[in-house]
């Protein structure tokens, strides 16, 4: 089980979100504790003030509002029964038991899941401190209840964008509501899961899910009035059909609201630079170029977005899917901007081109079977039959650069013909130290 938890000041914006679930059918409301009738006698109008009455009693509190939602294996099949009995196992675990609260079971999702929506102003006026739920009182709670219920454990999963899919474009009707539902559940759950700094690298996550955030052409109203909007995309990034107003998703992720969120990730995504530094200095020593480091990273579950125009490559962005961090290259060091990590994609380990590395290599496995005692002539010959090829050295006569046929000359290793009765070639380890 996955439980998140979303606090706000929105009690009416909350309830609504889940009262057009039931409109659209793909949700009921299976409970209702602390309230003086069954869900079923309950109008809207009766679930809502209930829990507006109780936050007015408190005028100085803004955040009174608490939507949680409860995320169980898509293999778990659940009667409304036991779901319920969950919801308010759980809403004691954490404090909330006493208040009243709203049940729903969605059934939009590939996975069983309920929210529950509830204030945290009891009736006497005292607020109930939401401070740390997650961690200190929902996490402890969620493994108890994994073995009481007997539970698929989410295993560290409250992480983990295994509920997220890629929009299907075919599956979207334009304009309509499953166009706003597809946008809104990916936007809803990038924006509050991954760590983003900036737009574009909040872009780099939703790209990933078909989805794109828009702030309109530089010179536009939307842009100066700081407007945003999300499109859906084609598999090749272009937007398609509709565009969604950031305004009107539940979450509200407007321009403002995510400026907000970028000083906050900025706090705490640095915790997980150094392992993502691991995971791409580990694929670079493997990858033979640009394409092998974007797949090697894949297969870690990172996504490497490299930014180019007609003329160069010009930036990097990381989103690492397993910490949901997503950082620019030139954050996590000099070495990792997208300059540098082109250059250290043809070097090794050691800072030696990869290149040099294999004709270092190839040399000394020749020199190694050549039979000198013939003279130098016939010892350039061996080498010759080997497929490597001498250039002239730059220090003397007897100094030359040996390399494959096929490798570019700068990366050619040198190599020392000393005068002796077999006239024997010695191969200079890199730098030019003789061997």
């Amino acid at each position: 089980m996955v439980a998140r938890i979303v606090t706000g000041k929105s009690i009416k914006g909350a309830v609504n979100y889940n009262e057009d679930k039931i409109k659209k059918g793909s949700a009921t409301l299976i409970a209702a504790p602390g309230y003086t009738a069954s869900p079923e006698h309950l109008s809207f109008r009766d679930r809502l003030l209930r829990l507006e009455r109780l936050a007015a009693g408190n005028s100085r509190t803004k955040t009174n509002c608490v939507h949680i939602s409860l995320n169980f294996e898509p293999t778990e099949k659940l009667p409304e029964e036991k779901m319920a009995q969950i919801a308010e196992t759980y809403m004691q675990g954490i404090g909330l038991g006493g208040q009243p609260f709203l049940v729903y079971r969605h059934t939009d999702a590939g996975h069983p899941h309920i929210h529950i929506v509830t204030t945290n102003i009891q009736s006497d006026g005292q607020r109930i401190s939401l401070h740390n739920i997650g961690r200190e009182r929902s996490e402890p709670v969620r493994k108890a209840m994994e073995q009481k219920f007997g539970l698929i454990p989410s295993e560290g999963r409250e992480k983990d964008s295994t509920y997220l899919k890629p929009a299907e474009l075919e599956a979207v009707q334009y304009g309509k509501s499953e166009t706003k539902r597809a946008i809104s559940n990916i936007v809803r759950t990038v924006v509050r899961e991954y760590n983003f700094t900036t737009l574009a690298e909040l872009n780099a996550v939703l790209r990933s899910f078909n989805v794109v955030a828009d702030r309109g052409e530089p010179d536009s109203k939307m842009f100066a009035a700081k407007g945003l909007c999300y499109f859906i995309t084609d598999a090749k990034g272009n937007k398609m059909g509709v565009p969604i107003k950031a305004s009107s998703i539940y979450s509200k992720p407007t321009l403002a609201h995510l400026e907000e969120k970028f000083i906050k990730n900025a706090q705490e995504r640095w915790r997980f630079k150094t392992p993502l530094k691991s995971a791409v200095d580990k694929a670079i020593v493997q990858a033979k170029d640009k394409e092998g480091l974007v797949s090697k990273l894949k297969a870690d579950d990172i996504d490497v977005v490299f930014r180019q125009n007609a003329e160069r490559i010009y930036g990097v962005t990381f989103v690492d899917h397993r910490s949901m961090s997503v950082f620019n290259g030139s954050d996590l060091g000099k070495n990792y901007s997208a300059a540098h990590l082109l250059e250290r994609l043809t070097m090794d380990h050691k800072g030696l081109h990869k290149e040099t590395r294999k004709n270092k290599i190839l040399s000394e496995k020749a020199f190694g079977k050549i039979d000198y005692s013939q003279g130098v002539a016939a010892t350039i010959g061996q080498l010759y039959n080997q497929g490597l090829r001498l250039l002239p050295g730059n220090s003397d006569k007897e100094s030359f650069n040996v390399g494959t046929k096929d490798s570019p000359e700068f990366s050619y290793v040198a190599a020392l013909v000393r005068p002796s009765t077999k006239a024997r070639m010695y191969p200079l380890r890199w730098p030019m130290i003789p061997g």
